[in-house]
């Protein structure tokens, strides 16, 4: 059964062939990330604690969507909203590899990333999306998202704004 974790080394090769999956699009890329893995892994880690936190980040916390050793997706909950976060990033991101995707792990996350977020004292939940991806606005609303309004970004992108009330 899925679960969300901790990042975790132990996860190394299945998150790796996820970035794989993903590139060029990627941030991240897989040959960095492998270069020093356990200091990606606690870097990720401090930021819950809001240690070495790059400019206009908040707190958040990463969680790794897992089948036994797989690595299916990731969850991140930002403890608070800034003005950017506000508009375009909310509560929780999240995102299901490329491979794994249409099988309703992007439901099971976003539901399991709501619960973590009530737990860290999170009550209501900002969610946003894109509007063209359709897909994530039914995996919000699945989970109870109402849309309050659509806000254009800075870049001239369109993003839609749900909150899930607890």
């Amino acid at each position: 059964m899925p679960e969300l974790v901790l990042p975790d080394t132990k996860y190394k090769k299945s998150y790796l062939e996820a970035l794989e999956e993903y590139q060029p699009d990627s941030r991240f890329k897989a040959e960095d990330v492998n270069k020093d893995f356990e200091s990606y892994i606690t870097r990720i880690r401090n930021e819950s604690f809001g240690i070495d936190l790059p400019v206009g980040y908040v707190a958040h916390t990463v969680y790794w969507l897992v089948d036994g050793d797989m690595f299916l997706g990731q969850v991140d909950i930002r403890h608070q909203l800034n003005e950017s976060l506000k508009n375009e990033g909310g509560h929780i991101g999240y995102y299901i590899r490329p491979t794994q995707r249409n099988k309703g792990y992007g439901t099971l996350a976003l539901r399991l990333g709501i619960q973590k977020a009530h737990e860290l004292g999170i009550k209501d939940v900002l969610v946003t999306c894109d509007v063209d991806n359709v897909s994530s606005s039914k995996v919000i609303q699945k989970n109870g998202g109402v849309l309050e309004d659509t806000y254009q970004i800075p870049n001239g992108a369109l993003k839609n704004r749900y909150w899930i009330k607890q």
